[in-house]
Formats: structure tokens, C-alpha cells, sequence
């Protein structure tokens, strides 16, 4: 396999936008940009049929309940 040599302009760009943005995001965001991702690249898979955003979005708040309880 060969390998593309990157371009060092575009390396350079990408560095200084993480270093910036990076530390002015928040965990929600950060959380929800993974989501967002996560969602999009497995939307046409035969698992996410299954296991869709909205049934996992009703697991976490499930589990989120059930730690509640056992913290009281």
C-alpha cells in the first residue's frame, strides 16, 4: 500500500484549530459531537435497526435513574 504524503499546510491548519477549539469545548459538546458521528456512521448498519439512538437514549436514562436510587 502506498502511502499519501500529507500536505504540511493542511497538517499545520488542523493543529492550530484543535489546539484553540479544543480546550473551549465542554464535556456535553464533546459528547454530543461524538453522538453525532457515532449516529451518522452507523444509520444504514443493520445493528443501529436494533439498537437505534432513541432506545439507547432511554437505556442511559434508565441506568441514570437506577444510580440515583442506589446513591440515596
Amino acid at each position: 500500500m502506498i502511502k499519501k504524503k500529507k500536505n504540511p499546510n493542511a497538517v499545520a491548519l488542523g493543529r492550530l484549530g484543535g489546539k484553540v477549539s479544543g480546550p473551549l469545548r465542554t464535556v456535553e459538546e464533546l459528547s454530543a459531537m461524538g453522538r453525532k458521528g457515532s449516529e451518522s456512521r452507523w444509520k444504514d448498519h443493520e445493528y443501529s435497526k436494533k439498537y437505534n439512538s432513541e432506545y439507547q437514549r432511554l437505556r442511559r436514562e434508565r441506568l441514570k435513574r437506577e444510580k440515583e436510587e442506589r446513591e440515596q
